[in-house]
């Protein structure tokens, strides 16, 4: 699942946990859904879900959490994943597993992969089932589901990771929500729409020498949803002799992308995803990465 897998080991843990420090404090009594009473998620990628209606949806960096009104944050995780499915051949494609077996690496190290995949049926074809068992790092014996599919360019889950009590509980409603997995239309902010720049600059200097460089970077928005960006740097770098090495460069990237309520995700053409949260007034956006340090300030080009 391209680059999510190699910054997995640090993202997991601390997103895992705030999700968990967001819900309850405390288990309270069971609760079953009433048939029916069901609404729907949907993703600005398109992507959608429907669940019960009384479970908040919770946004982390990580994914969508699922999380029920008598939820207990020391039996279960519920959470809907989603990357680029650029280079995956299929719902049981080798990097799928992998990616799961990493994450479950994290969040409980003692529970192992449990066989091969199964074929599940979801809204918009079919599926693939992959199951974890073992226990929790409380001792609890646990279970782990990814019910997986490939819709639209994307690689979409909806996990839970429970006790054995809580996945009885849980069980049948996370098949009926990954059941109900469709696409639709991409929703596409149009204040960000049109061609966007931002610049910075890098100095440094010591009795070895200095370094200067500048960077301009432009980003074209369309509002049928391509996006293409052009980085330029230049800058030199001089030596304690006086010399001078000059440093000009150019990159330029395309791809696709969606945004509402504040959160970006884009999907390049070299198969790596990239998400952010933003906010604009339409002539100034201030934009995210997630796991970044510090914010784009980005201006509307003249």
């Amino acid at each position: 699942m391209n680059d999510i897998l190699a910054s997995l080991r640090l993202r997991a843990l601390p997103i895992l946990a705030a999700v968990l420090a967001g819900a309850a404090a405390a288990p309270v009594a069971a609760q079953t859904p009433a048939e029916g009473n069901w609404t729907t998620y949907r993703h600005p990628t398109g992507a959608f879900i429907e669940h019960p209606q009384e479970w908040r949806t919770q946004v982390t960096q990580l994914g969508i959490a699922l999380v029920p009104p008598d939820f207990d944050p020391n039996a279960e995780l519920i959470i809907a994943l989603g990357e680029s499915a650029f280079g995956l051949s299929g719902p049981t494609d080798p990097q799928i597993g992998q990616y799961f077996d990493v994450l479950m690496a994290q969040v409980a190290p003692a529970m192992r992969r449990a066989g091969q995949p199964s074929p599940i049926e979801f809204r918009g074809g079919r599926g693939a089932l992959y199951e974890y068992r073992g226990v929790l790092n409380t001792g609890q014996s646990a279970q782990a589901q990814f019910h997986t599919a490939l819709l639209a360019g994307q690689a979409i889950a909806i996990a839970i990771v429970a006790t054995d009590e809580k996945m009885r509980q849980r069980e049948r409603t996370v098949q009926r929500i990954f059941a109900s997995l469709g696409h639709a239309e991409p929703q596409r902010d149009p204040r960000l729409v049109g061609t966007w720049q931002t610049s910075s600059t890098e100095s440094e200097s010591s009795t070895t020498g200095s370094v200067f460089f500048r960077t301009d970077s432009e980003y074209t928005l369309t509002a049928d949803g391509r996006l293409m960006s052009r980085t330029r740097t230049q800058g030199n770098v001089t030596g304690a002799g006086g010399g001078t090495a000059v440093r000009n460069t150019e990159q330029q990237a395309a791809g696709s992308r969606s945004a509402a309520d504040g959160r970006l995700f884009i999907f390049w053409e070299d198969g790596t995803s990239s998400s952010a949260s933003y906010d604009t007034d339409g002539e100034v956006a201030t934009v995210r990465l997630d796991g970044a340090e510090r914010p784009i300030r980005l201006r509307r080009a003249r």
